[in-house]
C-alpha cells in the first residue's frame, strides 16, 4: 500500500555548486524512502542544476524536481509546501547541509509532544570551523510560541521543522519578493504556534559562502526591512492579545536594526534614499519605543529627536558598545539638552 511520507524536506536551487550534498545529506539510506519526500525547487538556475537533479533522483523515487522561472526564495518555498505531502516540513537552501539521518529523530520528536514547531541548533561552516549559532533553554519543555517571541528569536526559516497542517490552517505563507522573509514569516508562525519545543542539537549547518545573497552589499536588503516592518505593523494590529505585542514590537525592533546595520556598508547616495524614505516613515520608530528590550526603547527615543539624523544615531550607539546602565544616563543627558533648547 501507498502511503503519504511523513516528512518533506523543501530544497530551493540555483546553482548546481552544493545540490548534491544536500540531497545526500536530507536522503538517508538507512530508513525506507516512502518515509520522507525531497521537494527540489528548480528556480530559475541558469547551469545544470535540473539536470544533475534529475539524475540523483533517478531510481530514488522520493525526490521530486520542479522548475519554475527565478522569483527568489519566498516564492520557491511556498511553491514547494504546496507540492509537499509530509505531515511535517523542512526547508533547506541548497548552499547549506544537514545532519545525516536526522529527519526521523526530529519527526519522532514533533510527533511524540504534538509540536507545531521544532527549533534545533545550527552552526556556521567557515572552512574547517564550525561556530555555533545559538544554544536553547528549557530544551524539555513544550512552550507556547507567544512566549518565545518575548525574546530575540533565531529568525531563519530553516532553523525549525514544522507541521504542515499548522501551517495550512494558519494560512502561513511567506512574503514574496524580500530579503528579510524570515524576519515576517516567523513571527506570524511563533504568534500562531500553540506548541514550540527546541533542541541544541545541531542539525543544520550554514555554509558562509562569500558570494551568497545574504552576504552580499545590496540597498534592496535595506528597503526590504522597511517593507517587512510594515507588514509587521499591519499584522500587529489584527493581534487581539496586547500582552503579546510586544513581542511582535521586539522583533520588529530587530529588524529596524538590520536595516541600519546594512546601511553602513552602502555608498553615500544609497544612504541619504534611505534616510529619507526611513524619515517619511518615521511612526516605524514608535515600535522601537513599545519594545520590551530597554536598549530598543532608549534607542528609539533617541532616534526620535534626532530623526534626520537616525544612522548617526545607531552608529553611535554601537561604536561606544554601551551597557544598559551607561546608554540610561546619555539618553536623560539628551532629553536634558533637548529640552532646554526648547
Amino acid at each position: 500500500t501507498c502511503c503519504a511520507p511523513c516528512s518533506s524536506a523543501i530544497i530551493e536551487a540555483m546553482m548546481q555548486n552544493g545540490i548534491t550534498p544536500v540531497i545526500y545529506y536530507c536522503n538517508p539510506n538507512i530508513f525506507p524512502k516512502e518515509e520522507y519526500e525531497i521537494i527540489v525547487i528548480n528556480d530559475g538556475s541558469s547551469d545544470e542544476t535540473g539536470a544533475i537533479v534529475e539524475e540523483i533522483a533517478s531510481g530514488q523515487g522520493n525526490i521530486r524536481l520542479f522548475d519554475q522561472e527565478n522569483q527568489g526564495p519566498s516564492v520557491a518555498r511556498n511553491y514547494g509546501m504546496k507540492l509537499a505531502k509530509g505531515e511535517y516540513l523542512m526547508f533547506v537552501d541548497s548552499d547549506d547541509t544537514i545532519e545525516r539521518n536526522c529527519i526521523r529523530r526530529l519527526t519522532d520528536r514533533c510527533i511524540s509532544d504534538d509540536l507545531d514547531m521544532l527549533q534545533f541548533s545550527a552552526v556556521n561552516v567557515i572552512g574547517k570551523e564550525h561556530v555555533r549559532r545559538m544554544t536553547y533553554a528549557d530544551t524539555d519543555k513544550v512552550v507556547s510560541g507567544k512566549s518565545v517571541l518575548m525574546k530575540k528569536i533565531q529568525v531563519s526559516i530553516p532553523f525549525a521543522l514544522y507541521k504542515r497542517s499548522f501551517m495550512i490552517g494558519n494560512d502561513l505563507k511567506l512574503y514574496p519578493g524580500v530579503y528579510s522573509e524570515d524576519d515576517e514569516f516567523k513571527t506570524r508562525a511563533l504568534y500562531a504556534a500553540e506548541r514550540v519545543s527546541s533542541t541544541n542539537e545541531i542539525i543544520y549547518f550554514v555554509r558562509q559562502s562569500p558570494g551568497s545573497i545574504t552576504r552580499t552589499v545590496n540597498p534592496k536588503k535595506s528597503y526590504d526591512c522597511l517593507t517587512v516592518i510594515e507588514s509587521l505593523g499591519r499584522f500587529v494590529q489584527t493581534t487581539p492579545d496586547d500582552r503579546y505585542r510586544k513581542g511582535i514590537y521586539l522583533q520588529m525592533s530587530h529588524t529596524f536594526n538590520w536595516c541600519l546595520k546594512e546601511m553602513t556598508g552602502l555608498p553615500g547616495p544609497e544612504v541619504k534614499k534611505l534616510e529619507k524614505l526611513i524619515y517619511s516613515k518615521r511612526e516605524m520608530l514608535g515600535y522601537l519605543c513599545k519594545s520590551p528590550s530597554l536598549l530598543h526603547r532608549v534607542e528609539g527615543r533617541i532616534m526620535r529627536i534626532f530623526p534626520r539624523n537616525i544612522l548617526k544615531v545607531y552608529k553611535t550607539l554601537n561604536f561606544l558598545h554601551f551597557s544598559k546602565k551607561s546608554i540610561v544616563f546619555i539618553a536623560i543627558g539628551i532629553l536634558c539638552i533637548f529640552n532646554y533648547r526648547k
